[in-house]
């Protein structure tokens, strides 16, 4: 008796074991299924620096970054970083960050709403062989003028002194680095327009005109694509703090746009959206395209509600086939050299 009862012992202790092991494995399971959407994970950095050590302080952003924050958190799923009054260096090791844990199936999203600066490089000199270079540019897709750089400048930045700045082409050469597929960075600065590529920007952004098939297909075809793209307060102009009712009017309109929509939303239809209602109350014209040399590849990127995230986009219906039969579908068709008229007869051609 003493050895059976051992036996049976060790026998429970292995099936408790085992039973334990298929509960761990389910939850892993679970936790991997639930954890990425149809769409991939979406991430986002968001920027507000309000109060700045030798620059006018501004008076919206900390308020446009936490409510952007929490709108995207809430109704997108986003897992969200939130830097407020960031320093150079606050910036730029979250950067490496990014750099480090993005992967192929992460999406992600960077927010700045902040001071900005545009650099005009050329001399004199230089201008006149500028104005050649975009001439040649607009025969010449290969050819490509970089004689603008514009900035982001950090709460630590001084004025006329770029040492704390952070340059367009640092942001480029991080948005190459990234695995991530789909990348949008939306720039509430001055000047931030001047890092889209406006050579030919609208015909790479896939408007709805652009193709024949569906919707659902559409929005297949830019997931599956690489993007690198900007939404932008403004183009090459000063752009407002205000006028957003504690907003920017960037802002304000940016983030009623997400917050109406309840369906998948292409980001350069967010342009469409905004950019009426901030004309209408500036003289800024908010600007989408992509951004040169960071690796675009004709996709968008999607914004995805949680209701519709684990969702694949259903297949759009196919036209029904026009009927000229006059008995409901009573249609006829040719099998080689026989006709099947649909209803069990076949009768040689």
């Amino acid at each position: 008796m003493g050895i059976q009862n051992k036996i049976k012992g060790r026998l429970f202790r292995q099936i408790a074991l085992l039973c334990n092991m298929l509960v761990v494995t389910a939850t892993a399971a679970g936790a991997t299924s639930t954890s990425t959407s149809t769409f991939g994970r979406y991430h986002a950095l968001v920027i507000g620096n309000k109060d700045y050590e030798h620059l006018p302080a501004l008076e919206t952003p900390i308020s446009d970054a936490e409510a952007v924050a929490k709108l995207l958190e809430e109704q997108y799923g986003f897992t969200v970083k939130t830097l407020l009054n960031a320093k150079r260096i606050d910036i730029t090791k979250y950067f490496n960050e990014l750099r480090k844990n993005m992967t192929a199936h992460d999406n992600l999203l960077i927010y700045y709403a902040g001071h900005g600066f545009l650099d005009q490089k050329l001399t004199d000199k230089g201008r006149e062989e500028g104005i050649k270079c975009k001439e040649l540019s607009a025969k010449d897709d290969n050819k490509y003028c970089e004689d603008i750089e514009s900035y982001w400048q950090p709460v630590d930045a001084e004025n006329n002194d770029n040492s704390y700045w952070i340059s367009s082409a640092e942001i480029v050469n991080l948005l190459k680095a990234l695995d991530s597929k789909h990348v949008l960075i939306v720039a509430d600065s001055c000047f931030a327009g001047a890092m889209l590529d406006e050579r030919n920007s609208e015909a790479n952004l896939n408007r709805d005109d652009d193709y024949s098939e569906g919707t659902n297909k559409r929005l297949r075809r830019l997931h599956k694509k690489k993007s690198r793209n900007a939404l932008t307060a403004g183009g090459k102009e000063k752009v407002r703090d205000k006028g957003g009712d504690g907003h920017s009017v960037f802002a304000k309109e940016f983030i009623n746009a997400l917050r109406e929509n309840q369906d998948i939303l292409k980001s350069h239809s967010l342009e469409d959206k905004i950019s009426p209602y901030v004309m209408a109350k500036s003289n800024q014209m908010p600007q989408h395209g992509l951004i040169h040399k960071a690796g675009h590849d004709g996709g968008d990127f999607l914004f995805v509600p949680k209701h519709l995230q684990g969702k694949e986009p259903e297949p759009d219906e196919e036209p029904e086939p026009e009927n000229d039969s006059t008995r409901g579908d009573q249609r006829s068709k040719t099998i080689g050299q026989y006709i099947d008229h649909g209803d069990g007869t076949v009768t040689d051609t």
